[in-house]
C-alpha cells in the first residue's frame, strides 16, 4: 500500500523533541516567584481567631507533605508562619493538578478523562510505559495548536480554574487583606493558575513523567514552601531510581520548634 504525501511511517520523526530542562525549570521557577509575590501582596499577617480554619480542609495537603492536619492549621494561624504556610497552600494546591493523572487536574478535560480512565502506571510493565509515552506525545502534538498557546474563553481547563481558585478562598480567606483590590487580587490568582495549565500541559506533552515532592528532610522548624520536580520516567520510557531532580525544592528555615 502506498502512502500518499510522503508522509514518513517513522512515528519518532513526527513528534517534537522534548522540551529542554531548562524550559521546564524556567516554568517552575515563574510559578515559584509568581506565588510568592501574590502571597506577600494580598494577605495579611494578623492575628485571626482560631476557629476560622476548617481543619478539614487540610487533609489532602497534610497527606502530600506528611504534616498533620493540626500543625498545618496552626502554621495557618500563626502570623510569624503564615506566609510559608499559604505558599505552601497555593503552591500545592496549584501544582498538584499539574501532575499528569490528578483529579481535580488543569490538564484539559478530555485528557484528564483519558488518563482517568486508564490502569495506573506499572512501573515493572515496560511495554505499557512505552504505550503510554507514546500516547501522550502523540495526544499532546495532536492537540498542540488548540491546548499549547494562550488559554481562551471556550477553553476547557477555564471551569478548573475556577474551581481551583474557589477553593484556595474557601481556605485563605479570613487572611486575605481587605485593604487591597479585590478584583486584582482575584485577577492575579487566575493568571497564576492560568500559568500553571499551560505547564501541565508542558509536563504531559512530554514522552517522560514527572512527580512534585513536597515532603521535608531535615531541621523540624523549617516548611517546604514550593516543591521539588522529579522527573520518574526517562524519555526513553524507562523507570529512574533514583528519580531525576529538574528543579530543587525550596525551603524555609527557622519557624520555631
Amino acid at each position: 500500500m502506498s502512502v500518499k504525501g510522503g508522509a514518513t511511517t517513522n512515528l519518532d520523526n513526527l513528534l517534537p523533541q522534548p522540551a529542554e530542562d531548562d524550559a521546564i525549570s524556567g516554568a517552575m521557577s515563574r510559578l515559584r516567584d509568581n506565588i510568592k509575590n501574590h502571597v506577600q501582596s494580598y494577605y495579611h499577617t494578623t492575628t485571626v481567631a482560631p476557629n476560622v480554619v476548617d481543619e478539614s480542609r487540610l487533609g489532602d495537603l497534610a497527606a502530600a507533605t506528611r504534616i498533620a492536619t493540626w500543625t498545618l492549621r496552626d502554621l495557618l494561624l500563626d502570623p510569624a508562619t503564615r506566609t510559608p504556610a499559604i505558599r505552601l497552600f497555593l503552591g500545592w494546591l496549584i501544582l498538584s493538578r499539574c501532575s499528569q493523572d490528578a483529579q481535580p487536574s488543569l490538564l484539559p478535560s478530555e485528557v484528564s478523562a483519558s488518563v482517568a480512565s486508564m490502569p495506573g502506571p506499572d512501573a515493572t510493565n515496560a511495554a505499557r510505559l512505552v504505550l503510554f509515552s507514546k500516547w501522550k506525545a502523540i495526544t499532546c502534538t495532536l492537540l498542540q495548536q488548540r491546548y499549547g498557546e494562550q488559554i481562551v474563553e471556550s477553553d476547557t481547563r477555564n471551569r478548573s480554574i475556577t474551581d481551583a481558585i474557589a477553593v484556595a478562598d474557601s481556605v485563605l480567606h479570613p487572611f486575605i487583606n481587605t485593604s487591597v483590590d479585590m478584583t486584582q487580587r482575584h485577577r492575579n490568582l487566575e493568571m497564576i493558575t492560568r500559568r500553571a495549565a499551560q505547564f501541565a500541559f508542558l509536563l504531559f506533552s512530554q514522552p517522560g513523567s514527572f512527580h512534585f515532592s513536597f515532603t521535608k528532610t531535615g531541621q523540624q522548624d523549617s516548611l517546604v514552601v514550593f516543591p521539588a520536580l522529579l522527573q520518574t520516567i526517562n524519555d526513553q520510557a524507562q523507570v529512574l531510581s533514583p528519580p531525576r531532580v529538574i528543579c530543587e525544592k525550596e525551603i524555609v528555615t527557622g519557624l520555631g520548634g
